[in-house]
C-alpha cells in the first residue's frame, strides 16, 4: 500500500485555546483540503482523523504505479496545505504491508507505525519520504527530492521533498546525519547509474547515431533456472538406505534435494541466501546480477516487489575478473577482500577514501545487510581461478548473514563453496512467453530512447515475434537473450531476419562496420570515406586480431598493448599503413570500435575483448576465409572443442556467405570420412567425432550441400547413436534440433527404434526426443510398451520434449489402451503438460492396474495442493505398495507433515523409510523423535540426521565413541563449512575399516590425500556395499594415482561383462575424472568384452569421452 501520513503541529495552529474564528476557519480548510486530496487520488475510506492528523492509504493502483502515485499524492496534499494555505504541516510518504484486523473494521501493520513515526520526524513544511517509495522512483521524480539523514524511528535513510540541505535537519530533531550514508548512497548512485543500470547495444544507423543504451528496468526479463545437480558424496546415505532406495523407481535422494525441473529464480532467491548463476554465453548471467543490483538500490518496496523478499540490502555489483586484477595490482601478500572492494570502487569513483569505505563496508557485511554480486567466476586466469575462488570462499564464510551471488559460465566451472544451503543454478533458454515480453520491451523501449516518445503501438515488435515463430532456427536463437537482443537490433535496421544464424552474424558485423565509416576511415590520415570497405578492410583486420586472441587468450580478453599490435600488424599486411602510421592507425581503430560502435569493448583496466565471444568466433572464421586459411587451421583443430564454433561459422560462411556450394560439400566430406592415425587413432575408431562434427556442420551449411550428400551424412548419424552416450549425443541432437537439418536426421533416427538391442531403442527414442521429431509421436507412443524399461523411459522423456496439439491428442487417444504400461506412459507425459486435474488424471487414479496409478499418483505433485492433497491422501491407502511409496513424493513437495507422519507405520517396509526419510526434510526436528521409532533402520538414519544438524562438539563425541556406528555418524556429520579437518584425519586411522571409510569419504571432499589408502582399501574389498561411494568419492578426490588401482577394480569385476554393477559404473566415472589417453588402450579391452550395447559400455564410452574432452581443453589449440 502507498501511505500518507500529514499532521498539523498543535502549536502551529492554536484553535484549541482561542477564541478566534481564523484558526478555526484555517482548521476547517485545512481538513476540506486534505480530504480533497483524499478522494482525488482514491485513498482508502472511511478516513479516521486522530485530531490533525490523517493517514491517507492507497491501493486502488498497480503495483508499478504505486510509488508515482503515492508521491503525487504526497506533493499534491504539500501543495495545498503548505502553498494554499501556509501551514507548516509535516507529512510523511511511505511504501509497505498493512493487513485487515478480523472482526475490526480497521487496519494494521508495522508500515502504518513507520509512516507515523515518520510524520513525527519530519522537517516542517516539507514532505519527508522513507526510502522505500524514494528510491522507487524514476529519474525526474528523483531530482525532486534529497537525501536528509537516517530516521532515528525508523533506522532508514530519509528523503525530502522539496530539496533541502542536511543543515536543513534541525527543524528535524530526530533525524540525524549518519556517516554510513555516503556509502550507502553511492553504492546505490553506482548501481542505478549508466555502468550497471543502462544496457548499451552495439548501434546500427537509424534515426541516433550512438548505440541505443535502454534502461534495464524497462527490457530485463528473468529466465527460468534448473538446480545444477553435482555429485556429492556427503548426500549419500549409510549403505543399507542405499539398497533400500534402490529398489525404487526414482532416486530419492535428488528428489530431495531439489523439485526439479525449471522455476522462476524469483522463488530460488527467496529460499537462497547464496546462488551460483550458471549459463552458456549469453544467456543473460551478467545481465541478472546488473539487473538484482539495480533491484537492491532501488530500495525495500522494489526489492520485494520484484523479488519477494522483503530485505534492505546494499547491493555491492563486482566483476570477477577486475576485482583480480585490484588484487594483483595492490601486490600485498593476503590482502582482503574489503581492502580490494575499497580499491575497485575507488577506482569508479564510488569511494572517495578508500580506509573509511572498506571500514563502513565491514560494518554493514557484519550487520548482513549487503548483497554481494561476484560477476564471471570463469574470467579469471586459469592459473589464479582456485586462489580467487577460496579468497572468495573464506571472505564469505567469514561474512556468512549476507546475501552472495557469484556466476560463472558451465563450462570452467570447478565450484564454489558459499555460507548455507548454497544452490547452483543454470539459467535456462528463454520461453516463447519470456521472447514475447523482451521483444515488446525492447521495442517499447527502443522507440522511447529513439524518438523521446511514447510508442503508439507495437507493429514491429508483432512483425518480428511473427518472423521468429515462423522458423524453428530463429525461434531457437532468439530462446539465448543475447541472441535475441542481436536479432531484434538487425530486425531493426535490415526489416527482415536470416534462416541461419551465420547470417545474422553477417549482417550484425557488416552493419557496425558501415557506421565506422561515418566518423573516419579505418586508416589514419587517409581522406574520410562514407563506410567501411567490409570485406578488405574489415573483415582481414578484425579477423586477425580475433585468431591471435583465439589462439593465445582464449577467455577473449587481451591486454590493450597485444591488441593494439595486432591491429596494428594486420594495418601493416594490409599494405596500407605502416611504422609509427600503422600504430597512430591502430589506436584510432580502437577507439571507433570501442567507443563509438563498441564491437570491442574495453574489459578492464587495459584489457579489450570482442563484444561477446560469439563474434570473436565469428570473425576468426571469416577473416580466415579472407586470408584463405580456413582449410589448413580446421585440419589443425578439428577435435578442439574451443574450434568447434569457429569450424561451424567457417563452414556457413564458406556455404552462404560466399556462396561456395561445392568447397562446402568438399570440407563436410572430408570431415565424415577423416580418420586419425597413431595414437590418436582412438578418436575416431572408437568415439567416431567425426560424425556429429560433420552432422553439424552439414546443418550450418543448409541446402548449399546436396541431398544426397545430407542424407548420408544423417544415416552416419543414426548409426553412431547407436553407441554414442546420451550425455554427449543429446547436446549435440537439440543443437540440431534448430536447423534444416534436424527433418533429416530425425529420418534417420527413427529406424533405431525397432532395433534388436534394447540401448539402442532407448538411444533412438532419446534422439528422436532431443530432435523434437513430431512425425515419430506413435512410434514413441508404441515404445511405451517395449519390454526393456530403458526404453519407456526414453520414449516417455521424449515426448515430454515435444509439447504440441498432435502430441497431446495422440497421447489423450491411447488413455484407454488394453497394455497398462502405455497407459501409464501415456498419464505421466500428459500430466508434464498440463496442471489441470483432467477427467483423464483423475480416471487413471481408478485404473486397474498399479502402475498406471502409481504414475499418476506421482503426477499429482506438479498440480495444485489444494485440489491434490484429498486425491493423495486417497491414495496413501491404496493396497499396491508402489502407489503408496509415490503418494510421499507428493506430500515432501507439498510439506503435509502429517501424511507423511501416517505412511510411517506402514506394513511395507520401504514405504515406512522413505516416508520418514521425507519427513525429517519436511521437518528436521521430527528425527529426534525417530531415534526411538520401532525399525532399527529408520531409528538409525534418524540418529544420523540428528547428529548432522547438532552442534560441532556433538559430533566431535559421536567420532569419539566406543560404538562403530556412532564413530560412522560423527564421522559422515563432519562435513559442514569451517568444521576441523584434524579428527577426520585421525579417524582414518581407526581399527574399524566402516569408520575409516566413513572418514575418508568426507576428506575426500576437501581434497585430501589422507583419503586415498581408506579409499582404495574399500575398492579392492569387493564383498564391501561401499564400493560405488569408494569409487566416486576417489573421482572427487581427483588422485591421479588412484588410476592403476580403478583400472584394475574394473578388470577383475566379474560382473562387468554381464550386466553393469553399480559400482562397475561407478569405477567408469571415476576413470573419466582420472585417467588419461594413456589408458585408453586398456578401456578399449574392457569394451571389448561385450558383445552388445550395453549400460555397462555406455558407461566405458562415457570415460572415453571425458577424457578427450578434459585433454583437448587442457591444452588450448590442441586436441589431446
Amino acid at each position: 500500500m502507498g501511505l500518507v501520513r500529514v499532521d498539523l503541529p498543535e502549536d502551529a495552529l492554536p484553535w484549541r485555546v482561542t477564541l478566534d474564528e481564523q484558526p478555526l476557519r484555517q482548521r476547517a480548510q485545512y481538513i476540506a483540503g486534505v480530504e480533497y486530496i483524499a478522494r482525488t487520488f482514491g485513498a482508502l475510506e472511511p478516513l479516521t482523523w486522530e485530531h490533525d492528523a490523517l493517514t491517507l492509504i492507497f491501493g486502488g493502483v498497480s503495483t508499478a504505479a504505486l510509488p508515482l502515485h503515492t508521491y503525487r499524492a504526497a506533493k499534491e496534499l504539500w501543495s495545498r496545505v503548505r502553498t494554499e494555505l501556509d501551514l507548516p504541516v509535516r507529512i510523511a510518504a511511505h511504501l509497505g504491508y498493512v493487513r485487515a484486523v478480523e472482526g475490526a473494521g480497521t487496519l494494521s501493520g508495522d508500515a502504518l507505525e513507520d509512516c507515523r513515526r515518520l510524520a513525527a520526524e519530519a522537517p516542517r513544511g516539507h514532505v519527508a519520504l522513507t526510502e522505500e517509495l524514494a528510491l522507487s522512483l524514476r529519474e525526474p521524480e528523483k531530482r525532486e527530492i534529497a537525501a536528509l539523514g537516517v530516521g532515528a524511528g525508523i533506522d532508514r535513510i530519509v528523503y525530502v521533498f522539496p530539496r533541502v540541505s542536511v543543515a536543513s535537519a534541525s527543524t528535524a530533531p530526530a533525524v540525524a546525519f549518519d556517516n554510513t550514508q555516503p556509502h550507502w548512497r553511492r553504492l546505490r548512485d553506482y548501481a542505478t547509474g549508466p555502468d550497471v543500470r543502462v544496457v548499451r547495444y552495439v548501434g546500427f544507423p537509424l534515426q541516433k547515431k550512438q548505440p541505443p543504451a535502454l534502461d534495464i528496468r524497462d527490457i530485463f526479463v528473468a529466465s527460468e533456472v534448473e538446480l545444477h545437480r553435482r555429485a556429492d558424496a556427503r548426500a549419500r546415505p549409510l549403505d543399507e538406505f542405499e539398497g533400500e532406495l534402490a529398489q525404487l523407481p526414482w532416486n530419492g535422494r535428488a528428489i530431495a534435494l531439489t523439485d526439479g525441473g525449471a522455476q522462476p529464480f524469483r522463488e530460488l532467491y527467496a529460499r537462497a541466501r547464496s546462488l551460483v548463476v550458471l549459463g552458456d554465453p549469453g544467456s543473460g548471467k551478467t545481465t541478472l546480477l546488473r539487473w538484482l543490483a539495480v533491484t537492491a538500490a532501488s530500495g525495500t518496496f522494489t526489492h520485494t516487489v520484484e523479488l519477494g523478499v522483503p530485505e534492505r540490502l546494499l547491493p555491492v555489483p563486482v566483476s570477477v575478473g577486475r576485482l583480480a586484477e585490484v588484487r594483483r595490482g595492490l601486490g600485498v601478500e593476503g590482502v582482503s577482500v574489503p581492502a580490494a572492494l575499497a580499491r575497485y570502487f575507488h577506482d569508479r569513483s564510488v569511494a572517495e577514501d578508500e580506509a573509511s569505505f572498506r571500514s563502513q563496508l565491514v560494518d554493514e557485511l557484519e550487520r548482513g545487510r549487503c548483497l554481494l554480486l561476484f560477476d564471471g567466476l570463469d574470467e579469471v586466469k586459469s592459473e589464479e581461478r582456485r586462489a580467487i575462488h577460496q579468497w572468495i570462499e573464506s571472505f564469505a564464510a567469514e561474512y556468512p548473514d549476507n546475501r552472495f551471488i557469484a556466476s560463472s559460465r558451465v563450462v570452467g566451472y570447478s565450484g564454489l563453496s558459499l555460507p548455507g544451503e548454497a544452490v547452483e543454478a543454470v539459467l535456462r533458454p528463454f520461453t516463447d512467453a519470456q521472447v514475447e515480453r523482451y521483444v515488446r520491451g525492447f521495442h517499447r523501449a527502443y522507440v522511447r530512447w529513439e524518438t523521446g516518445a511514447e510508442p503508439s503501438g507495437n507493429p514491429d515488435a508483432d512483425r518480428l515475434l511473427e518472423a521468429l515463430r515462423a522458423s524453428p532456427r530463429l525461434s531457437g536463437l532468439a530462446k539465448n537473450p543475447f541472441m535475441l537482443s542481436a536479432l531484434a537490433l538487425i530486425h531493426r535496421a535490415e526489416g527482415r531476419l536470416p534462416r541461419h544464424r551465420v547470417q545474422a552474424y553477417e549482417i550484425f558485423a557488416r552493419a557496425l562496420c558501415e557506421t565506422w565509416g561515418e566518423a573516419r576511415r579505418i586508416v589514419a590520415g587517409d581522406a574520410m570515406g562514407p563506410t567501411i570497405a567490409y570485406e578488405e578492410e574489415a573483415l582481414p583486420i578484425l579477423g586477425e586480431l580475433a585468431l591471435a586472441m583465439h589462439e593465445q587468450y582464449p577467455t577473449g580478453v587481451a591486454p590493450e598493448e597485444f591488441v593494439l599490435r595486432k591491429l596494428s600488424d594486420a594495418l601493416s599486411e594490409q599494405k596500407q599503413v605502416a611504422g609509427a602510421e600503422a600504430k597512430r592507425a591502430a589506436r584510432e581503430f580502437l577507439k571507433r570500435a570501442g567507443e563509438d560502435v563498441q564491437i570491442l569493448l574495453e574489459r578492464g583496466a587495459g584489457a579489450w575483448g570482442f563484444l561477446h565471444l560469439t563474434f570473436q568466433e565469428f570473425f576468426v572464421a571469416a577473416g580466415l576465409h579472407a586470408s584463405e586459411r580456413f582449410n589448413e587451421l580446421a585440419q589443425q583443430h578439428l577435435f578442439d572443442p574451443r574450434w568447434e564454433e569457429v569450424l561451424r561459422l567457417g563452414v556457413g560462411y564458406l556455404a552462404l556467405i560466399q556462396k561456395r556450394p561445392k568447397a562446402a560439400q568438399k570440407f563436410v566430406t572430408d570431415v565424415l570420412e577423416h580418420q586419425e592415425s597413431g595414437t590418436r587413432s582412438w578418436l575416431t575408431r572408437l568415439l567416431r567425432k567425426q560424425v556429429p562434427l560433420a552432422a553439424l556442420l552439414a546443418a550450418e551449411a543448409g541446402d548449399a550441400l546436396p541431398a544426397a550428400l545430407q542424407e548420408r551424412v544423417a544415416r552416419e548419424l543414426a548409426d553412431w547413436l547407436k553407441i554414442a552416450p546420451a550425455s554427449v549425443a543429446e547436446p549435440i541432437l537439440r543443437d540440431l534440433a534448430l536447423t534444416d537439418f534436424a527433418p533429416r536426421a530425425s529420418v534417420a533416427c527413427r529406424s533405431l527404434l525397432t532395433e534388436q538391442y534394447p540401448l539402442v531403442r532407448a538411444h533412438g527414442a532419446t534422439a528422436l526426443g532431443a530432435l523434437r521429431s513430431t512425425e515419430a509421436i506413435d512410434e514413441l507412443i508404441a515404445a511405451f510398451a517395449d519390454d526393456a524399461e530403458d526404453v519407456r523411459k526414453a520414449a516417455v522423456r521424449a515426448l515430454k520434449n515435444m509439447r504440441s496439439d498432435a502430441t497431446v491428442e495422440a497421447i489423450t487417444a491411447r488413455f484407454a489402451d488394453p497394455n497398462p504400461e502405455v497407459r501409464a506412459g501415456a498419464v505421466e507425459v500428459l500430466s508434464h503438460f498440463s496442471t489441470d486435474l483432467s477427467t483423464t488424471l483423475r480416471a487413471a487414479l481408478q485404473d486397474s492396474d498399479e502402475r498406471v496409478r502409481a504414475t499418476a499418483v506421482a503426477a499429482l505433485m506438479h498440480h495444485d495442493p489444494h485440489d491434490a492433497l484429498p486425491l493423495l491422501r486417497a491414495a496413501a491407502k491404496d493396497n499396491a505398495p508402489s502407489v503408496r511409496q509415490n503418494t510421499t513424493l507428493g506430500f515432501l513437495r507439498f510439506e503435509a507433515k502429517n501424511d507423511l507422519e501416517n505412511l510411517i507405520d506402514d506394513n511395507n517396509d520401504v514405504v515406512s523409510l522413505i516416508a520418514a526419510v521425507f519427513l525429517t526434510q519436511v521437518d528436521p526436528a521430527s528425527a529426534a523423535k525417530l531415534t526411538k521409532h520401532k525399525s532399527a533402520l529408520i531409528s538409525q538414519i534418524s540418529a544420523e540426521r540428528t547428529l548432522k544438524h547438532s552442534s560441532i562438539d556433538r559430533r566431535l563425541a559421536a567420532l569419539r565413541s566406543s560404538n562403530e556406528r556412532t564413530r560412522i555418524a560423527g564421522a559422515l556429520a563432519l562435513n559442514q563449512e569451517g568444521d576441523p579437518i584434524q579428527p577426520l584425519l585421525d579417524a582414518v586411522s581407526d581399527t574399524s575399516f566402516p569408520v575409516r571409510f566413513a572418514a575418508a569419504t568426507t576428506l575426500a571432499q576437501h581434497k585430501r590425500r589422507e583419503a586415498l589408502e581408506p579409499l582404495l582399501e574399500a575398492l579392492r574389498n569387493e564383498t564391501f556395499r561401499g564400493r560405488e561411494q569408494a569409487a566416486d568419492a576417489l573421482g572427487i578426490l581427483g588422485a591421479e594415482d588412484a588410476v592403476e588401482p580403478l583400472l584394475s577394480a574394473a578388470e577383475s569385476e566379474n560382473r562387468v561383462a554381464e550386466s553393469g554393477s553399480t559400482a562397475a559404473l561407478a569405477i567408469y566415472r571415476a576413470l573419466g575424472a582420472l585417467a588419461s589417453s594413456k589408458h585408453v588402450e586398456r578401456l578399449e579391452k574392457l569394451l571389448e568384452r561385450h558383445e552388445q550395447p550395453c549400460n555397462a559400455s555406455d558407461a566405458i564410452l562415457n570415460a572415453l569421452w571425458a577424457i578427450a574432452d578434459r585433454e583437448a581443453r587442457r591444452t588450448p589449440g590442441a586436441s589431446p
